[in-house]
């Protein structure tokens, strides 16, 4: 059953404030190893400001879709200047302007007017759907929250992406640089053989990355495996009826996913497939 738009606007609004449920941040509680409780004292003391960026692993503006970045910033004494930055499909980087965001406080941000006034080295490169980051300095991350929502009133569709923060290994025990496989399995399901959905695999790292993939039924029946190839950044959305043609008729409701590739580096941050409604799942490479 169709949502209707008061159901969905109250939806969409849950979702916007889940966004920002985490807690502001004080001094006394951020600036680990100060000992003062007097915020302009513990500016003082700080480190110095380093980049920081958060990842979102989707924005669509295809079909009927509307997509906002909102950002937070979770800091209670000190503004935070934030450079959003969106991924075409190719990877191309679009740097918007920056926003400065005062303490405690919140901006919102339209993807599809941000395209549509896209510059002519850009414009040749804008997609229909891609990724995004947010760029600030601060000398400790976390402080920037975020998510992008993707609306889409006439289907009465609405999908979240949160911005998350990439892990490194580089530095932790008993980790070393050398390229490993990643693997990620996860199940697809449809309520019905009219019911579609969608994988987006995201690449947020600044190399170009290999995908192998396979599915299976719901009985075991694999399909031969398929490589992806992304570039830096890159982004592919596939079809999941695409996906699973040649799965039997009778194991063709529900199953599974192996997604694997070579990461050097970089540790996924969430380490399994997330499923969204309608029968949709989402794959981050990082």
């Amino acid at each position: 059953m169709k949502l209707t738009r008061r159901f969905l606007a109250v939806a969409t609004s849950l979702i916007f404030g889940a966004a920002y449920l985490i807690g502001p941040l004080d001094p006394t509680s951020t600036y680990a190893g100060l000992t003062s409780t007097d915020p302009k004292s513990s500016l003082a003391l700080a480190p110095p400001d380093m980049p920081q960026a958060t990842f979102a692993d989707l924005w669509r503006v295809d079909r009927s879709f509307q997509s906002t970045i909102h950002m937070k910033n979770l800091l209670t004494f000190r503004p935070v200047q934030v450079t959003p930055a969106l991924y075409m499909s190719d990877g191309t980087e679009y740097d918007l302007p920056s926003v400065t965001l005062a303490a405690s406080g919140m901006a919102d941000l339209d993807v599809n007017q941000a395209l549509a006034d896209a510059p002519p080295n850009i414009a040749s490169h804008v997609s229909q759907f891609g990724s995004a980051a947010l760029k600030y300095k601060h000398f400790g991350s976390g402080v920037v929250a975020g998510e992008i929502t993707m609306l889409d009133v006439p289907r009465s569709l609405v999908f979240s992406s949160p911005f998350q923060m990439m892990m490194s290994t580089t530095g932790m025990v008993g980790m070393t640089p050398a390229a490993t496989t990643q693997t990620l399995e996860g199940l697809w399901w449809r309520h019905d053989p009219n019911m579609g959905g969608y994988v987006n695999v995201s690449n947020t790292t600044d190399h170009p990355v290999q995908v192998s993939t396979q599915v299976m039924g719901a009985h075991g029946a694999a399909l031969a495996p398929e490589t992806i190839s992304l570039n830096p950044h890159g982004e592919q959305i596939l079809d999941l009826n695409a996906l699973t043609f040649g799965v039997p008729k009778s194991q063709n409701q529900a199953g599974s996913e192996t997604w694997k590739w070579a990461a050097d580096s970089k540790m996924p941050a969430r380490d399994t497939l997330r499923t969204c409604p309608s029968g949709s799942t989402i794959l981050i490479l990082r």
